[in-house]
């Protein structure tokens, strides 16, 4: 008696702490998806609101009691003696899968290649049970309002030519079916789970979602804390196959809607589950029940082929924008050319960009907007420090960082940013070296036509360094004679000097400047190469060339 009121209280009062702790760093961190802020949902008689695993534990709602016996369907499963990871209600095919056996090996085999799970075009028939709480129909309604405004998906009541339907209810308890079962199913929202984060749960449930904690790479992620959870639940804890779950190539959502909270079954009001790895190093909260995370949109976008809907209605459809780089689109378009949902501007999470803290500070402002037009949302930007092309954005896919937004500009020659670049005149030679500056004279004219002259071969005197051309002169060669051994050999005087190779005939092209040589000139050799290239820099350098 004397442990027994202590551990009473722990078990009371840790639950609360540990959640006031998760607001205030979701809070500090501004983070979160589609919600504004992550806040404690208190019910009107200030007690804090129960997580479903809790409600649904020892109940037997009539529906589900009166359909299965203790034999056979969804009792059937382990943990639980009702529900599968505390609020799912299996059918015979999806307990064949998860609890394989040898008779129902072909089974398995077959449900993996069935896509019938999915409502077909994103079009959910429903139908409000007439004994349904006036609390519960409201909460669905708010429910399918939330999740419609961010996809695709349409909920239709039901009428008579429709086969497959949900049919809502309030019996104890908060449960749903996994995907389009087929015929009549039942999503139930009893006491204690008339709220919008519950309510979408349950949706999502049967619109094909799994729990999140229950993905295959779930324990990079997340720890569980087997010696906190009741021995009856531990198995509420097992993952679930790669066969029935996907990511779609997302990263793990701890701000999922999807996810156990931190005390889900735990016996002694200690957490049973643990943040790790990136979650921990953000202080990221789990088990919110507020409304979708954006990861939470991204994958029912990809599943029911929201974006390339969105697409196909857009299509022929251009702006009018000022920059051909789209630099002053502010629409709302939140998706890539790839379907790839866009990340907001003011999370960090799933890329530490460097957009983050200027975005959270122009979200500060009452929700206002930066110049280039970031804030706390996800729409396509071309913001200044990173301008690419075309509007782009992060995305919330795991193997794609960015992608470029379609988002088509009427005005092709919009104006387009041009960089200041350094111009160099034509007429300055591009040279370090200054040039030099010579007096530009006008040839004069041929006085008499000009006949073409033989080929001549060019050689340089020992003395003089500027170019003159003789004719080749006939001269034998010389006999060869022979040499006595140790004797030193006559030069041959008679011998021509080295001739050039032949090149071809000199064609003026422009303007030249004559350059006077005299005797001192010509004693000095550099001064005659130094006026020579002179002129040539300046004959180069000549507006017609």
């Amino acid at each position: 008696m004397i442990f027994k009121y202590p551990v009473f209280l722990v078990a009371m009062v840790t639950p609360v702490l540990q959640q006031g702790a998760a607001i205030l760093a979701a809070r500090e961190l501004n983070l979160g998806g589609l919600f504004a802020s992550f806040t404690l949902e208190v019910a009107r008689d200030g007690t804090s609101q129960r997580d479903f695993t809790e409600i649904n534990k020892g109940i037997c709602p009539p529906l589900l009691c009166k359909t299965f016996d203790g034999s056979s369907g969804v009792t059937s499963t382990r943990g639980s003696p009702l529900f599968f990871q505390g609020d799912i209600v299996l059918d015979r095919s999806l307990t064949n899968v998860i609890f394989p056996s040898r008779r129902t090996s072909r089974h398995r085999r077959a449900l993996t290649r069935d896509p019938h799970r999915l409502w077909k075009d994103g079009v959910v028939v429903y139908q409000m049970d007439p004994n349904l709480k006036a609390k519960s129909r409201e909460a669905l309604k708010a429910a399918m309002k939330h999740i419609s405004s961010h996809t695709c998906v349409t909920f239709k009541e039901k009428t008579s030519s429709h086969k497959d339907f949900i049919r809502f209810t309030s019996d104890p308890g908060c449960w749903a079916h996994i995907g389009r079962v087929g015929g009549e199913q039942m999503v139930n929202i009893g006491e204690g789970c008339e709220n919008l984060g519950t309510a979408s749960h349950e949706l999502l449930h049967a619109l094909g979602i799994w729990h999140e904690q229950a993905r295959p790479d779930r324990d990079k992620y997340v720890r569980i804390l087997y010696e906190n959870i009741e021995e009856n639940f531990k198995t509420q804890f097992d993952l679930v196959s790669d066969s029935l779950v996907s990511s779609l190539q997302h990263p793990y959502d701890y701000l999922s809607v999807m996810h156990y909270s931190q005390t889900t079954f735990t016996k002694n009001g200690y957490p049973t589950i643990k943040v790790i790895g990136v979650g921990e190093r953000f202080g990221f909260p789990i088990g919110q029940r507020t409304a979708l995370s954006l990861i939470d949109v991204s994958q029912l976008r990809e599943m029911y082929g929201c974006n390339k809907k969105s697409d196909a209605a857009r299509k022929g459809k251009c702006l009018k924008l000022q920059h051909a780089d789209g630099r002053d689109y502010r629409g709302d378009l939140d998706y890539t050319q790839s379907g790839h949902t866009c990340q907001k501007w003011t999370d960090s999470y799933p890329y530490n960009h460097p957009f983050v803290a200027y975005s959270r500070q122009w979200a500060a402002r009452n929700g206002a907007q930066s110049p280039d037009g970031l804030g706390d949302h996800n729409k396509c930007r071309n913001p200044d420090r990173h301008r690419k092309k075309q509007p782009w954005c992060y995305t919330t896919k795991s193997s794609v960082e960015w992608g470029y937004c379609d988002v088509h500009i009427c005005n092709k020659t919009a104006e387009r940013p041009q960089t200041k670049r350094p111009t160099i005149s034509p007429h300055i030679p591009n040279t370090r070296s200054p040039p030099v500056t010579t007096k530009r004279q006008t040839p004069s004219p041929p006085s008499r036509k000009t006949t073409p002259r033989p080929q001549v071969r060019t050689t340089k005197h020992p003395n003089v360094t500027s170019k003159r051309t003789t004719k080749r002169p006939n001269v034998p060669a010389p006999a060869r004679t022979t040499r006595r051994p140790h004797a030193t050999p006559k030069p041959n005087l008679t011998k021509s000097p080295p001739i050039a190779k032949p090149t071809a005939p000199f064609r003026p092209v422009g303007p030249f400047v004559h350059v006077k040589l005299n005797a001192s000139h010509i004693k000095n050799s550099h001064c005659v190469s130094q006026a020579w290239t002179s002129s040539e820099q300046t004959t180069n350098t000549h507006p017609s060339h």
